[in-house]
């Protein structure tokens, strides 16, 4: 396993590399405008119009020993709050190859556990459903991101612009597309299509400042995601026993 430090670093760097801002903007965080304010408040609601996106997400958790990294790609379907993407982790997520979740849901494929799940009767390649945990697993924690980045309603403008900690921070360019960086609250940033406000980038962090996260929306459309088959999901009771010794690898 590649050391997490290094990792880390790249991550960081290539996220650098993306932000780095025109000499012309304004240094600094800056009150928000009122049409800023109002991109900020219909931002997630726009989300929720759109149904649904292809993203990229990339989350770590610089904690114990070596920490944790994952990395996120597939297909959020907002209206029918599910998602699913194929997952490359290290640290206690190593061994998720692909995740399916809804908001009480989460259905894991660790390819290292199927012979043996297969051996007890179970099928040859299990998906394990079991509860979401966001207090212990940074996947969890990032699945519940993804999915809450849709708002039913939009927020009140007014009270976003009169918010302390909300600010514009800077113009850039993501992905080809002109953006403004704008700050909701001291730990999450909104790339936001200078054009017409959509969505294109979310960064947030946990309070310690040990959890960064970064989900790129590739783009916005109705998708319709696919359950696994029942006949593949197995309960998380029924490998229990067995589920810690894959953790990790």
């Amino acid at each position: 396993m590649r050391r997490f430090g290094a990792l880390v670093s790249v991550f960081i760097a290539v996220v650098g590399l993306v932000a780095c801002s025109d000499d012309d903007a304004p240094k600094g965080p800056q009150p928000l405008s009122r049409v800023q304010s109002e991109r900020l408040a219909q931002a997630g609601y726009m989300n929720l119009q759109a149904r649904g996106a292809r993203f990229e997400a990339n989350s770590a958790f610089l904690g114990v020993g070596d920490g944790e990294s994952l990395t996120l790609v597939g297909e959020i379907d907002w209206a029918n709050h599910a998602g699913r993407a194929v997952v490359r982790g290290e640290g206690a997520e190593a061994g998720v190859a692909e995740v399916y979740w809804q908001d009480t849901i989460v259905l894991e494929r660790r390819p290292a556990m199927d012979s043996l799940i297969a051996s007890r009767g179970g099928p040859v390649a299990a998906w394990i459903a079991r509860t979401p945990d966001k207090s212990q697993r940074q996947l969890d924690r990032l699945l519940a991101i993804i999915l809450g980045l849709a708002m039913e309603q939009p927020d009140n403008a007014v009270l976003i612009q009169q918010g302390e900690d909300n600010a514009f921070i800077r113009t850039d360019e993501l992905r080809g597309t002109a953006v403004e960086v704008l700050r909701y609250g001291n730990r999450n940033l909104y790339w936001l299509d200078a054009n017409d406000g959509t969505m294109l980038r979310f960064e947030g962090n946990s309070v310690a400042g040990n959890a960064p996260t970064i989900v790129d929306f590739i783009s916005h459309q109705e998708v319709t995601i696919p359950r696994p088959t029942e006949a593949d999901v197995v309960p998380f009771d029924s490998v229990a026993e067995i589920y810690g010794a894959f953790v990790g690898g």
